[in-house]
């Protein structure tokens, strides 16, 4: 190898040398970065440490302040009741011997015997057959119907007052109120039938007996036939020739 072609290669080979040395140098330097900031870092955690070790040292001396204080209870709290021993419990009062029964039989209305007179598994005769036990079946009737009553109200046309006139209607003495649902006390057998309150009350040739039988029993309902025909007079200007007095020419 002439002298030369060795320069060539020494030259080389130092090029390399220095690519070399300022890798390392960079990683150096970024090492050394790296490490500033690790120790940053570890002086931040150090100072929150020192910071977490004080809070808990006031609180644990603000803890013991509080324990030594003695504080009343707040008013829903119980107080601490000592329990008291077997010995000390007093002994549970026994229940009387009449209430030691279970429900009071009803006198049956009907009877059902289920008698057995072999075994159901060797098919022998059984002897000393007797009552092992009874057993009660309540069966409730059915509700009572409810019975609806309508009150249909008739209307019809006066020609001399020009005005519809309506049959009175009271039912105070069935309901209270807007209701429907009939008080108690009401005696619905004195109702009139169907038609019955507007045909007696516009029908002037009813006897005295029934009408008053009528009246009597209609009282509650305030429909009579001697205030239906003086409402309908005087509403009609009392006229022996009006219609309404008539017998209602125009119903």
């Amino acid at each position: 190898m002439t002298q030369e072609a060795e320069i060539a290669q020494l030259k080389k080979q130092l090029s390399e040398l220095v690519e070399r040395f300022s890798e390392v140098v960079e990683q150096l330097r970024k090492a050394e970065a790296r490490e500033s900031q690790l120790l940053a870092h570890a002086s931040a955690m150090q100072a929150e440490n020192q910071a977490l070790h004080e809070q808990l040292a006031t609180a644990q001396q603000r803890i013991e302040e509080l324990e030594t204080q003695k504080t009343p209870p707040p008013a829903f709290a119980k107080a601490n009741v000592k329990k008291k021993a077997a010995s000390e419990k007093k002994p549970r009062k026994k229940r009387e011997a009449q209430h030691n029964h279970g429900r009071r039989r009803e006198a049956p209305t009907r009877i059902i015997e289920h008698r057995l007179l072999s075994c159901p598994e060797c098919a022998s005769r059984l002897g000393g057959v007797s009552i092992a036990r009874r057993r009660q079946v309540i069966e409730l009737p059915p509700p009572a119907p409810v019975e609806v009553r309508e009150h249909v109200v008739y209307h019809g046309w006066c020609s001399q007052c020009q005005k519809w006139r309506e049959a009175p209607l009271d039912v105070r003495a069935e309901v209270l109120g807007q209701g429907r649902v009939a008080r108690e006390d009401y005696q619905s057998d004195c109702l009139p039938a169907h038609g019955d309150a507007l045909t007696a009350a516009a029908d002037p040739s009813v006897s005295g007996d029934a009408a008053r039988t009528q009246n009597q029993c209609w009282g509650d309902c305030r429909i009579t036939a001697s205030a239906y025909r003086e409402d309908e007079a005087n509403a009609c200007g009392a006229q022996s020739s009006h219609p309404c007095q008539s017998g209602g020419a125009s119903r």
